[in-house]
């Protein structure tokens, strides 16, 4: 839930805020693309309805993610190869008639809801490039046509997820965002690519991760005004240390964020409108 100082904030003052915004930080499933990413993984791999369960949970706030993704990847254990043939053949598509389906509601503990959906994939290294390979990424409508306007104005553009890195990497690829640029989680595999874990070290595999990770960005870059912008209640509890918080609902409506943000747009093309306001 938003600070005291975040929950005071207007429409109006997120809208200069945003301006103003020297990075924007965009979580990525359900935001910057339309899907879940783990649960098109599960899908790929033949196990969507165990792993949808687990996603509904840990977005719901029910269960600890980093608990939920173990359990999620010991389903589908992907392969090193897997994943990159799933990239492969997942080319991201960047079509304006994008939409998303799901979005984060807060209810079950990140890293443990994370932990149970890895341990029902258990995706090998072989499983990942084969999804990744073989099967494209749909961003949301106008997402491309914002990232060029902020980096346009200068703005430093981030992705933080509580996604997988491996899969998160042709999607900035596509913004032209550095890899550099992205925080997430991190698949671990044993010497023949077998599923081994993921790194619990990364902030975003535990609950209030991206708030850890967006105050390090603050940190390490000196950025004076942090946006960030996102579907679910995982990027709602991030403000602070963000700035301004805006809620994104282009597809699902989560009215916990909805009600809870001071600025909830349904169109990134609002965002774009909003950078040539005068005033």
């Amino acid at each position: 839930m938003l600070g005291p100082a975040m929950a005071a904030i207007t429409e109006q003052e997120a809208r200069r805020l945003w301006k103003e915004a020297d990075a924007v930080c965009f979580d990525v499933d359900s935001t910057v693309i339309k899907e879940e990413g783990c649960d098109e993984l599960a899908r790929f791999l033949g196990k969507a309805e165990e792993v949808a369960e687990l996603t509904r949970l840990s977005m719901g706030g029910a269960l600890d993610l980093r608990h939920a993704v173990r359990r999620t990847l010991a389903v589908l254990a992907p392969s090193r190869r897997d994943i990159v043939r799933f990239l492969g053949e997942r080319r991201l598509r960047l079509s304006p008639a994008a939409r998303t389906r799901r979005a984060m509601s807060g209810a079950m503990e990140f890293r443990e809801a994370l932990r149970l959906r890895l341990e029902l994939l258990r995706p090998s290294h072989a499983d990942v490039s084969r999804f990744t390979s073989q099967l494209p990424l749909s961003v949301s409508p106008a997402i491309s046509e914002l990232v060029q306007k902020l980096h346009s104005r200068r703005v430093k553009v981030f992705l933080v997820s509580g996604g997988f890195h491996c899969l998160i990497r042709p999607v900035a690829a596509a913004l032209n965002i550095p890899a550099e640029n992205i925080t997430a989680n991190k698949l671990l595999f044993d010497f023949f690519g077998n599923y081994a874990g993921f790194d619990e070290s990364q902030p975003t595999s535990a609950s209030g991760g991206k708030a850890r990770a967006l105050q390090r960005l603050i940190d390490e870059h000196k950025l004076r005004c942090l946006a960030m912008v996102g579907d679910g209640a995982t990027d709602l509890e991030a403000a602070p240390p963000a700035h301004v918080f805006i809620g994104y609902g282009g597809n699902v409506v989560r009215p916990k964020v909805q009600e809870a943000a001071p600025w909830f747009v349904h169109h990134f093309q609002e965002l774009i409108d909003a950078l040539s306001e005068s005033g």
